[in-house]
């Protein structure tokens, strides 16, 4: 309904909003002389990799680690 759709409007522009803002403030930091260290998300992943398996193991369902690790990846807009 047109609530569910104002809902998705409004988030987002608040995830554009956030992430803007985000990246206006690092580059305050950076400018302030702070050193800001961009991770490499691919590198990341692979290094979690065997624990993501591992906690999936133990809860008993790789379907539910799936649906988490998406749910992380889509809050990321």
């Amino acid at each position: 309904g047109w609530i569910e759709d104002a809902a998705d409007v409004a988030k987002k522009q608040m995830r554009e909003e956030v992430q803007n803002g985000e990246a206006d403030y690092v580059q305050k930091l950076k400018d302030a002389g702070m050193t800001v260290t961009e991770v490499d998300m691919e590198a990341f992943k692979a290094a979690m990799q065997p624990a993501w398996d591992k906690i999936a193991e133990y809860e008993g369902s790789q379907d539910d680690m799936d649906k988490f690790l998406k749910m992380c990846e889509d809050t990321k807009g």
